[in-house]
């Protein structure tokens, strides 16, 4: 009975392997809703996921779905995206980082159809990474996720920019992570910078360093604003001196003198 309960501490990708030792875990996998209350779905799944292969797997919530995470699932459609929303009424956190088949009026439309159809519907939204998103998309979106009331609101944590994520962190209290930039005023995830003379700034609104990534370049390590010294790396992120003192791995320049010394 123990070894039953824990199933629903695994992810998704060990909860499908361990439905395939016998047919009784393939029982109690598929067919406790619970284990599917949430779904996240990362690589390498998320390479060969598709639209009928999700609506299975939302299939087994029974209904119950309260959290869907879809980071870099690049085979996911808007109309993949209206079924599985079509069978989770109970959905109030929606992760779409890099699902970059998405479009923009599609995930307002779908947002809007499943909180008509749903109570409370989608309170938050993580679409990060996706294309052609603007500030009436943006407006549309904070409305739909508001419930229409247009409340204020409350101050969010100071946001960092790491190179290695598509959007901020789950946890952070906002209810949708991109906004309108302060500097281009574009509908883009925006970042505060970690230097200690920019957080001590009161007001991290008006920070002069708050601003997107085609604003203000950033070190893909440590998330400061580049306004200085910095190496760009052989996958062409940018990193500020110090994180390429402190990694000590090769930058494109050093990689260009290795290349050039064997080559001679």
């Amino acid at each position: 009975m123990g070894f039953f309960l824990s199933l629903s501490y695994l992810g998704l990708q060990d909860l499908m392997s361990v439905e395939k030792v016998c047919k009784s875990l393939q029982h109690a996998v598929k067919n406790d809703p619970i284990l599917w209350q949430s779904i996240h779905v990362e690589r390498p799944l998320s390479e060969r996921l598709t639209d009928d292969a999700l609506l299975k797997l939302v299939e087994r919530s029974q209904g119950h779905l309260r959290n869907l995470c879809l980071l870099d699932c690049l085979k996911i459609t808007d109309d993949g995206l209206k079924q599985v929303l079509d069978i989770s009424p109970n959905l109030t956190k929606l992760f779409l980082p890099g699902c970059t088949r998405l479009s923009a009026d599609g995930i307002v439309k779908n947002v809007k159809a499943h909180r008509e159809c749903s109570i409370p519907g989608v309170k938050q939204l993580r679409i990060g990474g996706l294309f052609g998103i603007t500030r009436e998309h943006l407006e549309k979106l904070n409305y739909l996720l508001d419930g229409g009331l247009q409340q204020k609101s409350p101050s969010v944590k100071p946001r960092f920019y790491n190179g290695r994520h598509y959007s901020l962190p789950y946890d952070d209290g906002s209810t949708i992570d991109i906004e309108a930039c302060p500097k281009c005023g574009s509908a883009r995830l925006v970042y505060d910078c970690p230097n200690e003379s920019c957080q001590n700034q009161a007001d991290h609104t008006v920070r002069q360093c708050r601003a997107c990534t085609f604003c203000i370049a950033r070190c893909s390590e440590c998330g400061r604003c580049i306004d200085g010294e910095y190496e760009e790396t052989f996958c062409l992120d940018m990193r500020c001196a110090d994180c390429v003192r402190a990694s000590q791995l090769p930058s494109a320049s050093q990689l260009q003198r290795i290349e050039r010394f064997w080559l001679w």
